[in-house]
């Protein structure tokens, strides 16, 4: 008798266990047009993670600008990429792609590099020289001219 729950058990688990594929969605994005976008959003995520204040200045969000590149919907997102994530094996192999050419990418980028050191540098000291950030230096001159008013006030009372 407890053999034979042991085995209903079992057989009960591993018929729980069967991966199941989320039902295609209607407007379900294609695997190429996927790649597409991952990449879209892994390379500006990384511009995103080093150089902030490039896309602060441009007010790029790059979520809104992958919807606005590709005419799709943050719904249509969500929908595929869990579509693609329910099998395992697939989404492990789109994700291959984008790293795939991202690799290609940054192989070709350094390479370019290496040939133009000194643009290189002329960026970093261009870079370097930058005014920094208009909200910053307007927070800046808010703050002295709060002082200056301050100190002038304080002056005509003594």
């Amino acid at each position: 008798m407890k053999k034979s729950i042991l085995f209903l058990l079992i057989g009960i688990l591993f018929a729980n266990c069967e991966s199941k594929v989320i039902q295609k969605p209607e407007k379900l994005i294609p695997e190429d047009q996927m790649v597409d976008i991952l990449y879209d959003l892994y390379v500006l995520n990384s511009i995103k993670s080093n150089n902030f204040s490039d896309l602060e200045l441009q007010d790029i969000s790059p979520a809104q600008y992958i919807y606005h590149k590709y005419k799709i919907d943050s719904l249509q997102f969500a929908q595929s990429d869990k579509y693609y994530a329910s099998d395992i094996n697939g989404y492990e192999k789109l994700h291959e792609r984008v790293t795939t050419r991202l690799k290609n990418n940054k192989a070709k980028i350094d390479s370019i590099i290496a040939k133009n050191p000194e643009e290189k540098a002329q960026d970093s000291i261009a870079k370097a020289t930058q005014k920094p950030v208009k909200s910053r230096d307007s927070i800046l001159k808010k703050r002295i001219l709060r002082s200056t008013f301050l100190a002038d006030s304080i002056k005509k009372e003594l």
